[in-house]
C-alpha cells in the first residue's frame, strides 16, 4: 500500500518490488539477492540498510538517518543523508544523485558514480577503488581525494551525443601518482558499443574528461589507458593529453604520415 508505516521484527530481506510505506522502529532493509527494489518518494527506512546484491533504488524524499553498508550490487541514492546517517562502501556501486554534497561516507573498495557531489574527506584512492561519474555518460564532482595511487576511472565516450564523454572533476590538490582510465565506447548515451559515425582515419579530441581544480603533483605520464572495452575497430592511438589548468582531454590520433595530411586539411573533431 501507499502511506502508513510498518515495523518488522528482525528486518526485511527484499528481493524485488516497491516500498511505498515507512519501515519504522529500526527495521533493517537488506538487499542480498538479484532483482530491483525501489523505495518510492513516500517511503522511508528508519533502520540500517544493507546492499549485497541486485539494485536498491532509493528515491525517498526523506534523508537517511541510519547506517548504509554497500558491499555488492548497486544502490542508486537520490536523497541526501539526514542527521546521524552514514554510508560505507566496501564493494559494489554507490550511484549518488542527491542534490546536496554527500559527506559522511567511508570508501575503501568498490565504485562511486552518479551526478551528485561527493566529499571523501581526504583519502588516497588505490587499486580497489573506482570512480564512474554519471549514470551512463555524465558528470560528477568529487572532493576530498589527496592522492590517486592506483585508482581506476571508468570513462564512457561517444559521438554525436548531447554530452559526448564523462566529465570527472576532482576538487582540491591531488597527488597524481597512478591512475588507470578504462575506456568504454558508447553507441548512445545509455548503451555501450560501437560509436555512431566513428571514422578511424580521423583525429578526435574528447575534452575535459578529467579536471583537477587544485595543484597537481605528478604528470600525465602517470595515467594509463586500458582500451580493452573499445569495441570499434581502430588503427590509431588513444591517449590522455594535459590541456593545461588541471584539465585533461582524451585524444585519438591516426598514425604518421596520415596524421600530418589530415592535420593540414583540418581533420580534427573537437568533442565535448
Amino acid at each position: 500500500g501507499t502511506g502508513g508505516s510498518l515495523t518488522v521484527t528482525g528486518g526485511v530481506d527484499a528481493r524485488s518490488g516497491t516500498i511505498n510505506t515507512d519501515l519504522v522502529g529500526g527495521t533493517t532493509l537488506a538487499k542480498t539477492t538479484g532483482g530491483t527494489v525501489t523505495v518510492n518518494a513516500g517511503g522511508l527506512v528508519s533502520g540500517d540498510i544493507l546492499v549485497e546484491a541486485g539494485l536498491l533504488d532509493y528515491d525517498s524524499t526523506t534523508g537517511i538517518t541510519s547506517n548504509v553498508s554497500i558491499s555488492g550490487g548497486e544502490m542508486d541514492l537520490a536523497t541526501s543523508l539526514g542527521s546521524g546517517g552514514a554510508i560505507s562502501v566496501t564493494g559494489g556501486l554507490l550511484s549518488y544523485n542527491g542534490g546536496t554534497e554527500l559527506t559522511s561516507i567511508s570508501f575503501t573498495s568498490g565504485s562511486i558514480g552518479g551526478s551528485g557531489d561527493v566529499n571523501l574527506g581526504g583519502v588516497t584512492l588505490g587499486s580497489s577503488q573506482t570512480l564512474a561519474p554519471g549514470n551512463s555518460i555524465g558528470s560528477q564532482t568529487i572532493s576530498g581525494i589527496s592522492e590517486l595511487d592506483g585508482a581506476t576511472y571508468e570513462l564512457e565516450f561517444g559521438l554525436g551525443l548531447a554530452q559526448n564523454n564523462d566529465k570527472l572533476t576532482i576538487e582540491g590538490d591531488v597527488a597524481l601518482t597512478a591512475l588507470t582510465i578504462d575506456l568504454y565506447t558508447m553507441l548512445d548515451t545509455d548503451t555501450r558499443g560501437n560509436m555512431d559515425g566513428f571514422d578511424q582515419s580521423q583525429n578526435y579530441v574528447w575534452e575535459d574528461v578529467l579536471t583537477i581544480t587544485g595543484t597537481v603533483t605528478g604528470t600525465v605520464d602517470n595515467i594509463t589507458l586500458d582500451t580493452t572495452n573499445v569495441t570499434d575497430s581502430y588503427s590509431g592511438t588513444f591517449s590522455i593529453a594535459d590541456s593545461g589548468g588541471g584539465a585533461y582531454d582524451l585524444e585519438y590520433n591516426i598514425p604518421e604520415p596520415a596524421t600530418m595530411s589530415l592535420l593540414a586539411l583540418g581533420g580534427i573533431a573537437m568533442l565535448k
